[in-house]
């Protein structure tokens, strides 16, 4: 155990944000990579028209047409942007199903009254992602901590921007400690 039982459930949610965003990281350098081979088979083939993945055994294969490849794969494109929800659908989802309710606990408080504002509005941001596919939802608005985040007709969710969000999460720990592990 690292502190008293209430500084060990943050500290365990912090290692379980950061085992998300390692995922994250290495999920955008595997696409990166992808986007290279990718390059590198033009190179012998310009006239190559898909890109194409198929599983060990052969049992099923993924065809991208060489246009619509590019653009999912792109800077901001799909792949990207799916990784980014995931990532912070997944931290809310540690939030909501276990550190929140472990702290709760731990306070002799129900979970409605252990609350993060940064979470609450990443949990607006899973809503739009999850229920309404990356589209704004009117509770946008209301976001005072994550307002950089570009939203236009569509949720577009940066590395830059997740690189934030990273940085607010590390500094929400420590106002979660102020509150909670008195």
């Amino acid at each position: 155990m690292r502190g008293n039982g209430k500084e060990d459930i943050i500290d365990e949610f912090w290692d379980g944000i950061l085992e998300l965003y390692t995922s994250y990281k290495i999920a955008l350098m595997g696409l990166l990579q992808v986007n290279e081979s990718y390059a590198n088979a033009l190179k012998i083939n310009p006239d190559l028209k898909n890109f194409i993945i198929r599983d060990e055994n052969h049992k099923y294969e993924i065809k991208l047409d060489a246009i619509d490849f590019v653009k999912k794969n792109s800077r901001n494109g799909y792949f990207k942007q799916t990784l980014a929800g995931v990532y912070l659908s997944s931290i809310y989802q540690l939030w909501e199903d276990k550190y929140r309710e472990e702290l709760a606990i731990l306070n002799n408080k129900p979970k409605s009254q252990i609350k993060s504002e940064l979470i609450g509005e990443i949990r607006i941001l899973r809503q739009a992602i999850i229920h309404n596919n990356f589209k704004p939802i009117t509770d946008l608005k209301k976001m005072k901590i994550l307002d950089f985040i570009k939203i236009d007709d569509f949720i577009n969710l940066s590395f830059d921007e997740m690189s934030k969000i990273i940085l607010l999460l590390d500094k929400e720990m420590d106002l979660l400690r102020k509150e909670y592990c008195a």
